[in-house]
């Protein structure tokens, strides 16, 4: 398992689907909606391709949450988040440590 499959649930991407699916929407919803094509939004999904700043701007005031949330900026859960990773991963806090170099 590599840094990659250990970071996924950091992406725009990943961030998007959760946010989704936690409101119960389908993409073509999401993307009409936006006004974009369903095969857009599906590449901002699986981080194919991102949203440019005035997209970004239009997800956000769609799904209700800060541009600073969507792109990762959020200091007051990376722990949290960290322990879900690491979790979901099966790995101990050493084998993470020894695996990010830290």
């Amino acid at each position: 398992m590599g840094k990659r499959s250990l970071m996924r649930d950091f992406t725009i991407g990943a961030r998007l689907k959760g946010l989704r699916t936690d409101a119960g929407l389908t993409q073509r919803q999401v993307a009409d909606d936006l006004g974009i094509p369903v095969s857009t939004y599906s590449n901002y999904e699986n981080d194919n391709r991102y949203p440019a700043p005035d997209m970004l701007e239009r997800i956000c005031e769609f799904f209700r949450v800060s541009s600073d949330y969507l792109l990762g900026y959020d200091p007051h859960n990376v722990g949290d988040r960290v322990r879900k990773c690491r979790h979901n991963a099966g790995l101990t806090q050493q084998q993470l440590a020894d695996r990010s170099g830290v």
